[in-house]
């Protein structure tokens, strides 16, 4: 329940054009002028749809959301962090039809751009904090009805490019599992995955077998990104018996 009423405020946050990086606690938001906001026309209505658009999320509805929607969406439940179902929330109590549907392709298009700025921030600007301005100010953009780009935060291309080949994807660093996600969505045949499904991360070529053999002469190619894939936690085998 305080994650539903946390996207609301977020919602009514932006209709009011706060851009503040810091927020209230949620008591205390929703406590302001005598409860203003939860005496306001059309307030329980919000949250229910809302509650409603997050469930079909959670079961996958492919009767709500197209299958490309629904591979967007599994990737961004690995996100390194949850602002994207605020901004999500914001983008869905605006654009929604009369019917409570999205425009898919539209929908689509702003997945990819949330993912992406929110996967390459997690790189070039670690931890949620460095992530709320320029989200603040796309939220507010979508309340105007604008287009999302994210236009004020662009990322220099080769800088970029420098921290990703110098990043260390280790197994504990929320975006190494972000990232073989989305990469694994890239293959067109890659097939939607059950959202409520655990996943390990293991070495394509294991730290065992590295042990044993030594057949890499750069021991730490181990770690890079390339050697690791996402499994099933239940068909996982153990790196021991790599053969």
């Amino acid at each position: 329940m305080d994650e539903l009423f946390t996207r609301y405020m977020y919602f009514l946050r932006a209709k009011e054009k706060i851009k503040v990086s810091t927020t209230e606690a949620l008591r205390k938001f929703y406590e302001r002028n005598s409860y203003i906001y939860l005496r306001q026309d059309g307030t329980l209505s919000d949250l229910e749809v809302l509650a409603d658009f997050w469930k079909k999320i959670s079961l996958q509805d492919q009767d709500y959301f197209s299958e490309d929607a629904l591979k967007k969406l599994f990737v961004l439940n690995y996100a390194p962090n949850g602002m994207w179902q605020n901004i999500t929330s914001v983008y869905f109590l605006v654009n929604r039809g009369v019917d409570e549907e999205l425009n898919d392709e539209q929908f689509c298009k702003f997945l990819d751009k949330i993912t992406a700025f929110t996967f390459v921030s997690a790189i070039a600007n670690p931890g949620v904090n460095a992530l709320r301005t320029p989200v603040y100010d796309e939220m507010i953009n979508i309340i105007d009805e604008k287009s999302i780009g994210f236009s004020k935060y662009k990322f220099n291309e080769a800088q970029t490019r420098s921290m990703f080949e110098n990043f260390s994807f280790s197994n504990q660093r929320s975006i190494t599992r972000s990232m073989l996600t989305w990469y694994a969505f890239t293959f067109d045949d890659q097939k939607l995955l059950n959202i409520k499904h655990e996943f390990d991360i293991e070495h394509i070529y294991s730290k065992k077998r590295q042990q044993i053999e030594v057949g890499l002469k750069i021991e730490g190619s181990l770690e890079s990104l390339g050697n690791k894939i996402l499994l099933e936690n239940s068909i996982n085998v153990r790196a021991s018996d790599y053969r």
